[in-house]
Formats: C-alpha cells, sequence, structure tokens
C-alpha cells in the first residue's frame, strides 16, 4: 500500500477502470495484451474483460505468479511481453 502514496499513484491506479467507460465511443482496434498470474483473480476473467474495450485481444498466463507478475516472475513475464512482441511485430 506505500506505493498509493506517491504522487499520482491513486490516479494512475483507478486509470484501469476509466478505460472501460471510454470503449462506450468505440473498440480499440489495435492488438492488445492481457497478462495474469495463474494465481491471480484477474486471468480468469480478463479475456471477458478485455473484449469490452478491444477487438484484438491475446491473454496468456504467467505461471507460478500471482498479481504481481514483475516482482514475482520477472523472468517469465519478459518473455510472454518478447514472444507478443515478436508475434505482432511490435
Amino acid at each position: 500500500m506505500a506505493d498509493y502514496t506517491q504522487p499520482g499513484a491513486m490516479r494512475a491506479g483507478i486509470e484501469l477502470f476509466t478505460v472501460f467507460e471510454k470503449a462506450e465511443k468505440g473498440k480499440l482496434a489495435m492488438p492488445v495484451l492481457g497478462l495474469g498470474g495463474t494465481a491471480s483473480f484477474f486471468l480468469p476473467m480478463a479475456e471477458r474483460m478485455l473484449s469490452e474495450v478491444a477487438e484484438n485481444i491475446t491473454v496468456r498466463p504467467v505461471e507460478e505468479s500471482g498479481h504481481w507478475m514483475a516482482e514475482e516472475q520477472p523472468g517469465r513475464l519478459l518473455e510472454r511481453l518478447r514472444t507478443w512482441f515478436e508475434e505482432t511485430g511490435g
């Protein structure tokens, strides 16, 4: 929770939810990657949530990780990102 004491941290954390409000104006057409730890509550509902705001969705798991993928499995997270960017030409 200490991270939320930093200037702008709460705004940044809540910004995710404002994206869903903007989806009413039209869905994103660009490729969108959703990552979730296999021990996270997000992964099972990621595709449904992201389909509300994007048309071209890829959802991938980060094994042996929970919500804090970058801290818990940085190597696996990096591999998922590299693979996705290679696949999409990003």
